[in-house]
């Protein structure tokens, strides 16, 4: 046995709780403000079924908007339950929290859906044991559902923030969890919330709370009211009207009230104009297009735009009575400014009146009143509309008003001589407002004008009547007055049936023309007419939304209400009707069904949502034919013979696009592949060898037959091979194996001097500026790609070191020492073997021309003498101690000179006779040298010397150092021919200095590896380690080759680069 009753008190989760607890098998059906659901319980598990009021026409609705970039016939079906599936979910939840509920609860086995279609050969589970093939979809537990309706709504706290017409946009920048990256794949900018959702099957709420978190870090903002008009714009160019319907409704609800801004406005009324916004309007609630409507008469608010809107707005939406109401009122504007409009002012007071009884039948008087003063303003003068106008205006409670158009219809009347009519109308008027004195004196006059007209047709009569009225009226004047009363009685009795109670009233009153009779009469007429009005108004509006259903829905559902159109009724009160005739609605049907099919074109050129309109139409038609074939009557007939015909029409025109698509495609697939096997064997011939395997595959991929495969197997091997060389060359070239990469890309066919390898430039120390022969410049350490054959001069520069340049000519990597720039040079035609002797900051240089310098800090020359001499300076000037200031200078062949540091001045020679052997060094705070003739000189502090046997040279005179005399405090020398290691250590730091074959390595000892490298030039002579001081912390060394004499500072700038391995030149 059912059972019904209220869930206020318990709750939605209590009652299913317990049926499922209990066992019970069946559907609960639920009620509340704008919600209805079905829930069937069959073992304890829910299953969500169709509600009543559910419709295949709105889930394939938000099915084609959902997917509108991803249309698929064979999914359709699939994505319809989907989403039908969520959305009861979704009401369940909306019922959960809903305050007040009616349930029913019948008892019984599950109906199956209404468009339940059972495949051949799969098993169904109508019992309830197997949940993964039952006709209602997946069961849950209650307790399942209750949790997961928690969990959503606990995760939606924060939901209201946005709506389902609203559009997320990605804000770039913010990073999401993985797990929503799926979730944001969805939100492209041009998918409202609702579509998401549909798209992804979940309740909107959990959607919603979805884009509510996402927007609270900031990755999801809503899209603006102009990017939402923008949107508009986008859909209605794509002929996806309900999408636009969707933007528009969401531009609405974000635009303040009022008008719009000067933008918007203009983007509107040029939708406008441009007749979008019509299919737009369609699409949309009533209220919702009213509300755009209203928006575009802010922006042009011109009246006879205005009227041309809202007329367009009543042909879409005629069962809106707010909408002709608005436009009644402006008809009337329109009529009172001269305007012309359609059906002219008669027939629109008429539909003021029939709105004006909309408003009634709704309980709005204050709207009908408003109406009725609009058809008041036109000024009617047709005597039978201004009645019916007062009498509506006195029925809604404008008394005064209606009373004076009645009762200048009444005074016309009387002017016209149809007093009977006008008494009528007068009776009338006393009815609704029986105070009006100026009727009340106009209905006596007029009865009285009535009653003397008569009583001259009955003169004769009276006189002949008198004697016998006189004597019956004691005896009858009772029992007359009695009889009158229960007749009276018993019509009006009847008054509820005035059809019945006229009938009654013509049967005992039917000559009977007093007061009390007309007005009662009167009444019974007016009460009749109106019952008729409202039985046609019934009739009519039944007519009317088959017509639009023919017109515009769904043309099954159409076809069941044409059907089932009962005939017009009667009009008791003889009001002629002109009633709509069945076979214009079927005639209707006709034609729509015939526009759709002419809507959709015809060839290849149709798209998919246009191709699956065509198969709803097919659908429809079929099932049409059907329905029609039992119906009789030639209006049946001849609908029967047209759906059959467009039937028959469209399942060709179907299958000719299908023979013309295959042949499209085929003829597509051979263009394709001829593009594709173009383009690889481009790609081949360029060497891009990565884009001609891949269109290779590309080609194969799409060659169902295998014949191309066979074809073009030695053309895609040899570039498969070429591809695997290159790679492999490649590998070899970035390891440093380029002569390998070569042979590599020779053994598999590549032209070596087409293909391009890397190879790398550096330089030590690092940072080198390259220019390229094309100006363009590099900073080492970097990478070039060049054939083999391309002629390359690179030109390396680095601050503190020395310009370089190189030329290559094939890829090879390059380390290039920078060589570091001296801190100061002297050269000449002459060799320098002698040791720079410092004088300050400056230093006394000599060479083996004889030529001696003072070589200032700069660069500099002081001041220069030229000795003549023909051995030359070989050996390193000394001071004498006890004659300051003065160097003591011994050329080769024994000749002795005094020299001023300061100027220059030179005092000699004095010839010793012989060549020196050794010497000049200090001994004992003098100068001694040891000469080839066996003697032995000693100088203090003059240019004459003391000149001793060298037998007698004591053990102390013998000299600590080299022979050549530059064993002196602050520099150590090594002499080149010596056979010593090639390598000078300095006393005072852990610096070294390394000859290497074409360049000098200076090292820093210790782990860091700090070193710097410098040019070698020809044979060396000597190298020398100046010691520190305040200036040169880490002293001074000294090189003499063929580039003459460099001094450098190693701890100078630039900051030496951190090395490991010594660099080499190329």
């Amino acid at each position: 046995m059912s059972f019904q009753g209220d869930v206020a008190g318990i709750g939605l989760g209590e009652l299913l709780q317990g049926l499922a607890r209990g066992g019970k098998d069946g559907v609960l059906t639920l009620y509340g403000d704008n919600l209805a659901s079905a829930i069937g319980l069959k073992e304890g598990l829910l299953y969500l079924l169709e509600s009543p009021e559910e419709s295949d026409d709105e889930w394939r609705r938000r099915t084609d908007c959902a997917w509108a970039n991803a249309p698929d016939p064979d999914l359709d079906l699939a994505r319809r339950t989907a989403i039908a599936r969520a959305e009861r979910m979704e009401s369940v939840y909306q019922m959960l929290e809903a305050p007040n509920l009616h349930f029913r609860f019948e008892p019984g086995p599950l109906p199956l859906p209404r468009n339940a279609r059972l495949r051949r050969g799969a098993v169904y589970s109508l019992d309830g044991h197997s949940n993964e093939n039952s006709p209602w979809g997946v069961g849950m537990g209650v307790e399942s559902v209750l949790l997961e309706h928690a969990r959503i709504s606990d995760e939606a706290g924060g939901a209201d923030t946005c709506q389902r017409i609203d559009v997320p946009i990605i804000v770039e920048g913010v990073d999401t969890a993985r797990e929503l990256h799926g979730f944001l794949a969805q939100c492209d900018g041009h998918s409202t919330i609702g579509e998401i959702a549909d798209r992804l099957a979940c309740p909107a709420r959990q959607c919603l709370g979805t884009v509510s978190g996402l927007m609270k870090v900031g990755a999801l903002r809503l899209a603006t009211p102009g990017e939402l008009l923008t949107l508009t714009k986008l859909e209605l160019d794509q002929v996806r009207f309900e999408r636009a319907a969707n933007r528009t409704r969401g531009w609405l609800r974000k635009t303040p009230p009022g008008p719009p801004t000067a933008s918007d406005g203009d983007r509107l009324l040029t939708l406008w104009e441009s007749g979008q916004l019509g299919n737009v309007l369609q699409s949309l609630q009533p209220s919702t297009a009213r509300q755009l409507v209203r928006k575009l008469d802010i922006v042009d608010p011109e009246l006879e735009h205005q009227l041309d809107r809202w007329e367009d707005l009543a042909r879409y939406h005629t069962g809106d009575t707010i909408t002709r109401f608005r436009r009644g009122i402006l008809r009337a504007a329109a009529v009172t400014s001269g305007i012309e409009v359609e059906g002219g002012a008669h027939d629109l007071v008429m539909e003021c009146l029939r709105i004006a009884r909309g408003f009634a039948e709704k309980q709005t008087g204050s709207r009908a009143r408003s109406i009725l003063r609009v058809a008041a303003s036109t000024q009617p003068e047709a005597h039978q509309v201004r009645v019916e106008l007062g009498a509506r205006m006195i029925e809604h409670g404008l008394r005064a008003e209606g009373a004076a158009w009645m009762l200048e219809a009444a005074k016309a009347l009387v002017a016209d001589q149809d007093l009977d009519r006008a008494s009528q109308v007068l009776g009338l008027l006393l009815k609704g407002v029986p105070e009006h004195r100026e009727a009340q004196q106009l209905l006596t006059q007029t009865r009285g004008v009535l009653a003397r007209a008569k009583k001259r047709k009955r003169h004769g009569l009276v006189g002949l009547s008198a004697a016998l009225a006189i004597s019956m009226v004691a005896f009858v004047q009772f029992h007359a007055k009695q009889e009158r009363d229960r007749r009276f009685q018993e019509v009006t009795d009847s008054i509820e049936n005035p059809t019945h109670a006229l009938a009654l009233l013509t049967e005992h009153f039917e000559h009977d023309s007093s007061d009390r009779i007309v007005a009662l009469r009167s009444a019974l007429e007016q009460r009749q007419k109106d019952l008729d009005r409202v039985r046609r108004d019934a009739w009519e509006s039944k007519f009317d939304a088959i017509a639009r259903e023919c017109a515009k829905g769904d043309p099954l559902e159409a076809y069941a209400l044409l059907t089932s159109l009962p005939q017009p009724p009667v009009m008791e009160s003889g009001l002629v009707v002109p009633w709509g005739d069945p076979a214009e609605l079927l005639a209707g049907l006709r034609i729509r069904l015939e526009k759709d099919r002419d809507a959709i074109p015809a060839g290849i050129e149709a798209t998919a949502e246009q191709m699956q309109a065509e198969a709803r139409l097919i659908q429809a038609a079929g099932e049409l034919k059907v329905e029609v074939a039992g119906e009789k009557g030639p209006a049946f007939e001849t609908f029967a013979k047209d759906v059959a015909a467009l039937h028959a029409s469209l399942t060709k025109r179907r299958q000719a696009r299908e023979i013309a698509q295959a042949a499209s495609v085929e003829r597509d697939k051979q263009a394709r592949q001829d593009q594709l096997l173009a383009s690889a064997r481009f790609f081949k011939e360029s060497a891009q060898l990565e884009d001609a395997v891949a269109t290779y595959e590309e080609l194969l991929a799409g060659d169902e037959s295998g014949e191309l495969e066979d074809l073009l197997a030695r053309e895609v091997d040899e570039a498969r091979e070429q591809l695997e060389g290159r790679i492999a060359a490649l590998a070899h070239a970035q390891a440093g194996r380029h002569q390998e990469a070569i042979d590599t890309l020779d053994k598999v066919g590549l032209d070596s001097q087409r293909t391009k390898l890397p190879w790398r430039i550096d330089s030590v120390p690092t940072g080198a500026t390259v220019t390229m022969d094309d100006g363009s410049t590099h900073t080492t350490p970097f990478v070039l790609e060049t054939p083999v054959g391309q002629q390359l001069q690179l030109h390396f520069a680095l601050a503190g070191c020395e310009d370089r340049s190189l030329g290559v000519d094939r890829p090879g990597d390059v380390t290039m020492a920078m060589h570091r720039a001296p801190e100061r040079q002297w050269s000449g035609a002459h060799r320098i073997e002698a040791v720079p002797v410092a004088v300050g900051e400056d230093h006394v240089v000599a060479d083996r021309g004889g030529r001696l310098v003072r070589l200032g800090a700069d660069g500099v020359a002081r001041w220069e003498v030229d000795l003549k001499t023909l051995g030359g300076i070989g050996r390193t000037p000394q001071f004498l101690d006890q004659l300051p200031g003065h160097l003591l200078i011994l050329t080769e062949d024994g000749d002795a000179w005094l020299c001023n540091a300061e100027n220059g001045d030179l005092e000699g020679p004095v010839s010793i006779g012989a060549p020196v052997l050794e010497g000049p060094y200090p001994v004992l705070g003098k100068l001694a040298a040891v000469f080839d003739n066996g003697t032995y000189a000693v100088w203090e502090d003059g240019l004459e010397p003391s000149i001793y046997p060298l037998s007698s040279r004591s053990q102390a005179e013998v000299p600590r150092s080299s022979p050549y005399g530059e064993g002196t405090s602050n520099v150590v020398v090594l002499r080149s021919g010596r056979g010593l290691d090639p390598e000078l250590d300095s006393p005072w730091s852990t610096w070294r200095v390394e000859i290497r074959e074409k360049h000098y390595l200076v090292r820093r000892g210790g782990d860091d590896g700090v070193q710097f490298t410098i040019r070698r030039d020809g044979e060396w002579a000597f190298l020398a380690w100046e010691s520190p001081n305040i200036f040169m912390p880490g002293g001074r060394l000294w090189v003499s080759d063929g580039a003459g004499l460099r001094a450098f500072m190693p701890e100078a700038s630039p900051a030496p680069t951190i090395q490991i391995q010594p660099a080499e030149d190329e």
